[in-house]
């Protein structure tokens, strides 16, 4: 028996934007070693499906970032880096883009990161024990 694990990536109209498969796992007869997953395989398909999710996501935050929010002129970008994300479940690298702000804002020619002002502790606060 064959198992595809997808995550279908819905926009805020519902529309599909994206398909990932995370897993393709395949299994025999059910028995005490093929039941459901293994524990390195679950850790792999949660790691797998929170990378994919936040990967989605920050390109989604990005691209609205895009424009400037005062006058809706699109921002020229100054370059691209990235960012080390700490979460429960591990960290993660996230690809982010440097904007330039928009000259109406009156910041000049100054520039920054949509995804690293959004983290400026790069966690998250499930990350933070009590």
């Amino acid at each position: 028996m064959k198992f595809r694990l997808q995550l279908l990536v819905e926009g805020t109209d519902d529309r599909a934007v994206a398909t990932d498969e995370l897993a393709c796992l395949e299994r025999d007869v059910l028995g005490p070693a093929t039941a459901g997953l293994t524990l390195d395989e679950g850790k792999l398909l949660l790691a797998t499906c929170q990378k994919r999710m936040i990967l989605a996501q920050a390109r989604d935050y990005e691209d609205l970032a895009q424009s400037c929010s005062e006058c809706a002129t699109p921002r020229s970008v100054k370059g691209a880096s990235s960012i080390i994300l700490r979460k429960l479940f591990g960290a993660l690298t996230i690809p982010c883009r440097r904007l330039y702000h928009c000259r109406c804002e009156g910041s000049g020619r100054s520039s920054f990161s949509p995804i690293a002002a959004l983290f400026p502790e790069r966690s998250t606060p499930d990350t933070k024990v009590h």
